[in-house]
C-alpha cells in the first residue's frame, strides 16, 4: 500500500472530526447561559412592558439582553433600553451606559465625553446633597481632568440633549 492511500483515509477522518469540532464549537457559543428561573418567569412581561414604553421593564430586558441572560446576548438593543429606562426616570443604567462608553464595552466605541455627558445627567437626577451625586462628581472631575475645553464642551451640550429626553424632571437644586 502506497504512502498516498493510506493519508487519503487519515485525511477525511481527520476533516471531519474537525468540521464535528467546528460544529460544537459553534453550537457552544450560541446557546444561551442559564436562566434563573425568577428571569424567566419575567421575561415575557418585561417584553411586553417594554414594547409599550415601561422604564422598569426597560431597565431589567435592557440588563438581561447585555448579559445575555436567558437569550442570546444583544448589547445594541440593551443599551438602547437602557437609554430609554433612564429617559423614563430610573437612573439605574446610568452607572453602565458611563462604563459602557469609559471602557469602549458592549461594543460601543471608548468616548470620554459620553460617559462624562451620561455622568452629567446621572448628576441631575440624583437627590441635591445625597452621596450619589458627590460620587457622580468625583466621577465628573476625574474624567474632565483629561479633556480639553472643547471636549467638555461637546460633553456638556450632549448632556444637554440627554436632558431633554428626560420625562420625569430631575429634582431642583
Amino acid at each position: 500500500m502506497s504512502g498516498r492511500s493510506i493519508l487519503r483515509p487519515l485525511a477525511v477522518s481527520l476533516g471531519i472530526l474537525l468540521l464535528a469540532w467546528h460544529y460544537a464549537m459553534a453550537m457552544s457559543t450560541t446557546q444561551p447561559p442559564a436562566c434563573p428561573p425568577e428571569v424567566q418567569r419575567r421575561l415575557p412581561t418585561w417584553e411586553a412592558q417594554s414594547a409599550v414604553g415601561d422604564p422598569p421593564a426597560q431597565y431589567f430586558l435592557g440588563l438581561a439582553l447585555l448579559e445575555g441572560t436567558c437569550a442570546l446576548p444583544d448589547p445594541v438593543r440593551g443599551l438602547a433600553l437602557l437609554r430609554e429606562s433612564v429617559f423614563g426616570g430610573v437612573p439605574l443604567g446610568i452607572d453602565i451606559l458611563v462604563q459602557a462608553a469609559l471602557d469602549g464595552a458592549y461594543g460601543q466605541p471608548k468616548d470620554p465625553r459620553e460617559a462624562l455627558a451620561w455622568l452629567t445627567v446621572g448628576y441631575r437626577l440624583a437627590p441635591p446633597e445625597s452621596p450619589r451625586r458627590r460620587q457622580l462628581a468625583a466621577q465628573m472631575e476625574t474624567i474632565l481632568a483629561g479633556m480639553t475645553p472643547a471636549q467638555e464642551a461637546h460633553a456638556l451640550a450632549r448632556a444637554r440633549t440627554l436632558l431633554a429626553h428626560i420625562r420625569v424632571r430631575p429634582p431642583q437644586s
